[in-house]
C-alpha cells in the first residue's frame, strides 16, 4: 500500500489538476551504524557527541549493530552512564530513550525536558 494522497484541484479555467502528495510517516528515520563504529579506541568522543546531536534534536535518533550480544550490552551501559550529563547539561532539549535488542542498540528522542525561555 502506497503512502500518498492525491489533491485535485480546478483552476478558473475549470480544468481539473491533480497533484501527489506523500503522506509523512509516523517513525522518524534512525541513522544507521555498523559495528566497530563506537570501539573504545576508535570512538574519541563519539558516542558523546552523538548522543548530544540526539538531545539537542538535530538527530531523531540512531541504530548500532554490534558484532555481539555482549558488546550491545557493554555500548548500552556506556550510553546509560553518559546520558544523566547530557541530559542536565544547558544544551539538552530532548530526554533520551536507550533499548536494546540483542546485538542491536536504539538511541532515540523522547520529549522536551523543559521549556525554552524567550529573551
Amino acid at each position: 500500500m502506497l503512502n500518498v494522497n492525491l489533491r485535485k484541484t480546478v483552476t478558473s479555467d475549470n480544468i481539473e489538476l491533480s497533484t501527489v502528495v506523500k503522506k509523512s510517516s509516523k517513525r522518524p528515520k534512525l541513522k544507521k551504524y555498523k559495528p566497530g563504529t563506537f570501539d573504545k579506541y576508535v570512538a574519541y568522543g563519539q558516542r558523546h557527541r552523538k548522543l548530544m546531536l540526539v538531545s539537542k534534536g538535530i538527530l531523531n535518533g540512531f541504530q548500532v549493530k554490534c558484532k555481539s550480544e555482549k558488546k550491545a550490552n557493554n555500548l548500552a551501559h556506556s550510553f546509560r552512564t553518559r546520558r544523566p550529563k547530557i541530559e542536565n547539561s544547558k544544551d539538552g532539549r530532548y530526554k533520551l530513550i536507550i533499548k536494546q535488542k540483542e546485538n542491536k542498540i536504539y538511541v532515540i528522542k523522547s520529549h522536551l525536558l523543559r521549556k525554552e525561555l524567550k529573551s
